[in-house]
Protein backbone atom coordinates (compact mmCIF):
# COMPACT_ATOMS: atom_id res chain seq x y z
CA UNK A 1 0.00 0.00 0.00
CA UNK A 2 1.23 3.63 -0.73
CA UNK A 3 0.39 6.76 0.90
CA UNK A 4 0.79 9.23 -1.68
CA UNK A 5 0.42 13.20 -0.10
CA UNK A 6 -1.55 14.75 -2.74
CA UNK A 7 -1.70 18.41 -0.88
CA UNK A 8 -4.96 20.62 -1.26
CA UNK A 9 -4.30 24.60 -2.34
CA UNK A 10 -7.14 26.13 -1.05
CA UNK A 11 -7.34 23.59 2.23
CA UNK A 12 -6.82 25.97 5.09
CA UNK A 13 -9.57 23.07 7.56
CA UNK A 14 -6.42 20.53 6.97
CA UNK A 15 -3.02 19.59 6.93
CA UNK A 16 -1.86 17.31 3.70
CA UNK A 17 -4.19 14.83 2.49
CA UNK A 18 -3.15 11.95 2.32
CA UNK A 19 -4.30 9.17 -0.83
CA UNK A 20 -3.87 5.48 -0.20
CA UNK A 21 -3.39 3.10 -2.95
CA UNK A 22 -3.78 -0.90 -2.94
CA UNK A 23 -2.38 -3.09 -4.91
CA UNK A 24 -5.38 -5.31 -5.56
CA UNK A 25 -5.96 -8.09 -7.99
CA UNK A 26 -8.06 -11.53 -8.53
CA UNK A 27 -6.03 -14.42 -9.99
CA UNK A 28 -6.66 -18.13 -11.14
CA UNK A 29 -4.41 -19.71 -9.49
CA UNK A 30 -3.65 -23.14 -11.51
CA UNK A 31 -1.34 -24.42 -7.94
CA UNK A 32 -4.55 -24.43 -5.56
CA UNK A 33 -7.42 -24.60 -8.37
CA UNK A 34 -8.72 -22.07 -6.82
CA UNK A 35 -9.82 -18.24 -7.83
CA UNK A 36 -8.33 -15.98 -5.34
CA UNK A 37 -8.69 -12.31 -4.24
CA UNK A 38 -5.10 -10.32 -3.11
CA UNK A 39 -4.89 -7.08 -1.48
CA UNK A 40 -1.37 -5.79 -0.67
CA UNK A 41 -0.33 -9.37 -0.31
CA UNK A 42 -3.04 -10.52 1.69
CA UNK A 43 -6.05 -13.19 0.38
CA UNK A 44 -9.08 -11.58 1.16
CA UNK A 45 -11.21 -14.28 -0.63
CA UNK A 46 -11.22 -17.65 -2.55
CA UNK A 47 -13.03 -20.27 -4.45
CA UNK A 48 -12.46 -23.43 -5.74
CA UNK A 49 -12.40 -23.86 -9.02
CA UNK A 50 -15.06 -26.83 -9.34
CA UNK A 51 -17.71 -23.67 -8.87
CA UNK A 52 -16.35 -22.65 -12.38
CA UNK A 53 -17.78 -25.90 -13.72
CA UNK A 54 -20.95 -26.63 -11.82
CA UNK A 55 -23.78 -27.67 -14.63
CA UNK A 56 -26.30 -24.72 -13.09
CA UNK A 57 -23.66 -21.77 -12.02
CA UNK A 58 -24.01 -19.67 -9.42
CA UNK A 59 -24.73 -16.46 -10.44
CA UNK A 60 -22.42 -13.85 -11.08
CA UNK A 61 -23.95 -11.34 -8.74
CA UNK A 62 -23.36 -13.66 -5.55
CA UNK A 63 -19.39 -14.11 -5.69
CA UNK A 64 -17.13 -11.34 -3.81
CA UNK A 65 -16.62 -8.22 -6.53
CA UNK A 66 -13.23 -9.04 -6.43
CA UNK A 67 -14.31 -12.95 -7.96
CA UNK A 68 -16.85 -12.02 -10.56
CA UNK A 69 -14.12 -12.14 -13.59
CA UNK A 70 -15.82 -14.31 -15.73
CA UNK A 71 -14.89 -18.10 -16.21
CA UNK A 72 -11.89 -19.92 -15.21
CA UNK A 73 -9.06 -19.19 -17.43
CA UNK A 74 -6.36 -20.92 -15.58
CA UNK A 75 -3.57 -17.99 -14.81
CA UNK A 76 -5.23 -15.39 -15.58
CA UNK A 77 -5.12 -12.16 -13.59
CA UNK A 78 -7.17 -9.24 -13.21
CA UNK A 79 -5.82 -6.26 -11.58
CA UNK A 80 -2.14 -5.01 -10.22
CA UNK A 81 0.23 -8.01 -10.27
CA UNK A 82 1.89 -6.04 -7.10
CA UNK A 83 -1.46 -7.70 -4.53
CA UNK A 84 0.23 -11.02 -4.75
CA UNK A 85 2.87 -10.01 -3.36
CA UNK A 86 3.96 -10.84 0.29
CA UNK A 87 6.21 -8.30 1.07
CA UNK A 88 4.15 -5.44 -0.29
CA UNK A 89 5.76 -2.23 0.83
CA UNK A 90 4.54 1.23 2.20
CA UNK A 91 5.76 4.46 0.85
Amino acid sequence: MQNINVGLKNSKKRGPVLIRIMNCCTYDNPATMARECWQDGKLICKYDSTLFFLPNPIPAEHYFFGANIGPWNEGQLVGNKKGLEQDAQTL
